[in-house]
């Protein structure tokens, strides 16, 4: 069975499969597309393609509670980003913006039911995310408590296996210590683009090169996570520094100046226009 859930700005979840606030009648969740074409002979050659998704809608119920339940959903809507997630076979997430959501009154069969109309301004997604501690024969997998799949694969190496379309933007994660750190990106075996950057990055902290956000950053965070040095300018510009995985086989391979074996890790958001 299909579920589906929205998260906010704090990384809190809202569940729309509640017996007390449920979503039902969704629509919209496809793909749909303004193209142009030039006419050559008998033929059509598209020109231009442009996505144009519909609103995602739907209807909330509300079945006890009514009112006080309707204002805690709008205190959740309230914090910004928001994040459609459907799961059915895999789980897939879209950015979306609140675009209407009306209140009505208890009906006759005692439900407060809420029209609910989302902005969808991200493509579909799902991540990816890959850790190679160095070791060949780690060979360990954790689906839930660990935000990381460990790979048995060669040292300082990660790879994903894109089945989109498009150009998805990806997290790259040295661990330090690194001196000067080189990666390459590697597509069905031919190279498609590599980064730099010239500086040292001590052990207990970590390089993220990162295009899943806007603006684009190569900063560098310590074991709590906060940010310590901003190395964007520190990076060699001939060179695109940020990695996109196309369809095929993506091999990001890590190395450095010093003696040491990297630890990396990868996350991939691969995106589809519809799921």
């Amino acid at each position: 069975m299909r579920q589906f859930y929205l998260e906010n700005g704090s990384g809190n979840q809202y569940s729309l499969m509640d017996v007390s606030h449920w979503l039902y009648e969704p629509k919209k969740l496809g793909a749909k597309f303004n193209s142009k074409y030039e006419q050559v002979g008998s033929d059509f050659i598209r020109t231009e393609r442009v996505t144009k998704p519909d609103d995602i809608t739907g209807k909330v119920m509300f079945t006890s509670d009514h009112y006080n339940a309707y204002y805690d959903f709008q205190k959740f809507l309230a914090v910004e980003p928001l994040t459609f997630i459907y799961v059915s076979n895999e789980t897939h997430k879209v950015t979306v913006d609140l675009k209407e959501i009306e209140k009505g009154e208890i009906d006759k069969d005692g439900n407060l039911v809420c029209e609910l109309k989302l902005k969808r301004i991200s493509r579909w997604y799902k991540h990816i995310t890959i850790y190679n501690d160095g070791n060949v024969n780690a060979g360990k997998k954790y689906t839930h408590t660990y935000p990381y799949t460990y790979t048995d694969m060669e040292p300082e190496t990660a790879i994903v296996q894109s089945d989109s379309g498009y150009s998805s933007p990806t997290k790259l994660t040295i661990f330090g210590p690194a001196v000067n750190p080189i990666w390459t990106q590697y597509l069905n075996n031919n190279i498609v683009a590599s980064g730099k950057v010239t500086a040292s990055i001590r052990s207990g902290r970590k390089l993220v090169v990162d295009c899943t956000t806007h603006p684009y950053s190569i900063k560098v965070y310590d074991s709590n996570n906060r940010m310590t040095n901003d190395l964007y300018e520190a990076s060699d510009f001939e060179t695109a520094r940020f990695l996109f995985c196309e369809f095929g086989k993506n091999r990001i391979v890590v190395n450095h100046e010093g003696t040491n074996v990297l630890k990396v890790a990868l996350e991939a958001r691969l995106e589809y226009e519809t799921v």
